[in-house]
């Protein structure tokens, strides 16, 4: 779905507050108690996460792709890099609750997409991915 289809259900007086909610998870009072009393808002607020949720599920299947290209070199990793970055940098702006459905949801996914053999080395790459952000 598009910005601007979802954004089509949102009061346009609270428009740039839901792009800012979506972006940030940070919100006024009053936009919350706007979200509270309008269901169309409250299901825009989900097409938006699942959109984004989406986005890291959508990575997560061009990994398995990425095997039968030549791994090892430098434009496979580059690729590979930025997508993962750009993906968790998407994550990493939506509000708790909705990051612990991201990551459980790409974890589902990894876990359905990854032979039960290779499961270890995906989860030994997100392990060296958060000990390299702590470095």
């Amino acid at each position: 779905m598009k910005l601007e289809e979802i954004l089509g259900a949102i009061d346009p007086a609270w428009r740039r507050e839901f792009v800012e909610f979506v972006q940030s998870g940070d919100a006024s009072d009053e936009f919350l108690a706007y979200l509270d009393s309008s269901q169309e808002g409250q299901a825009a607020v989900e097409q938006a996460f699942t959109a984004q949720a989406s986005t890291l599920e959508g990575f997560a299947r061009k990994l398995q792709q990425l095997e039968p290209l030549q791994v090892g070199t430098a434009a496979t990793a580059e690729y590979a890099s930025g997508q993962l970055a750009r993906s968790v940098l998407q994550a990493a702006e939506l509000p708790r609750a909705e990051r612990d459905l991201v990551t459980f949801r790409t974890a589902d996914t990894l876990r359905q997409a990854v032979p039960a053999e290779r499961q270890d080395r995906v989860a030994a790459m997100v392990s060296e991915l958060g000990r390299a952000l702590g470095a």
